[in-house]
């Protein structure tokens, strides 16, 4: 086996194993996208987008309420967002878990 040939092997492997470890093997290796996209045929090709759609959905209001009620950091927004007696029981279980 050449050089060139064994540092790529070892380079897709290490990547792997990180990604498997910060994201879970089944993203890692594929099985997650099979098992949720690709059996549902050509509608499959859409999910992704649309999941990715959603989530920066999501992600752009959550920013936008930040700013929008001067909360800078993670407990002053959680407080904002569910009131000051539930916010302080959900901040303490979001930090639990």
């Amino acid at each position: 086996m050449k050089k060139q040939n064994l540092f790529a092997t070892s380079y897709l492997g290490v990547a792997a194993v990180w990604l498997g470890g910060h994201f879970g093997p089944g993203f890692a290796t594929g099985a997650f996208s099979v098992t949720y996209y690709v059996k549902y045929g050509w509608v499959g090709l859409f999910m992704p987008l649309l999941a990715m759609l959603v989530t920066g959905g999501v992600m752009f209001y959550m920013t936008e309420y930040a700013r929008s009620h001067g909360t800078t950091s993670y407990k002053p927004f959680v407080l904002s967002c569910y009131g000051e007696k539930a916010g302080k029981f959900i901040s303490i279980v979001y930090d639990l878990f």
